[in-house]
């Protein structure tokens, strides 16, 4: 650091810069500014972060886990989603809630119910959120998927 008050080093040219600066007035490098605000957000990420992972180790019991026979909740997620995206106006804009999120119902003989929401641009460019259910199931020993049905906002895409 520098010794003069108010003053630090661009970590890329190496020249004294005001403290405050977020942008080096010689070389025009970005320079990182931890507020308080951002080291507040941080702490916070690595506390939730810390109890997370010692919760998790806490909670193991001694029961045998049971495997679940076809894809796993995650995989059917994707597919899901993947599939939907076929019937958005702009799917590159889609943002979709975690998988933990989503209601998966297993159905008979590999067949899947998925419900859901999607946030995405409609054909103005507007972002909305749009209530979704996508139905399939998987064909060929499970290498393949057969659509059955998308319904988008209480509307039949796809029967």
């Amino acid at each position: 650091m520098s010794d003069q008050a108010g003053k630090k080093l661009c970590p890329h040219c190496k020249q004294e810069v005001d403290i405050k600066a977020s942008r080096c007035p010689h070389c025009q490098g970005k320079i990182y500014v931890w507020t308080w605000s951002k080291k507040l957000i941080a702490g916070f990420i690595v506390f939730i972060f810390l109890s997370v992972i010692f919760s998790s180790g806490s909670s193991r019991s001694s029961t045998p886990v049971t495997t679940q026979q076809g894809p796993s909740n995650v995989e059917v997620c994707v597919e899901s989603e993947h599939i939907l995206e076929g019937f958005l106006k702009s799917p590159s804009t889609a943002k979709y809630p975690t998988c933990n999120s989503i209601t998966i119902e297993r159905l008979a003989n590999d067949q899947f119910n998925v419900r859901s929401y999607v946030d995405s641009q409609n054909g103005f460019g507007a972002m909305v959120r749009s209530n979704w259910s996508v139905k399939y199931h998987y064909t060929d020993s499970g290498t393949r998927t057969q659509l059955d049905s998308v319904v988008i906002d209480g509307k039949e895409m796809y029967k």
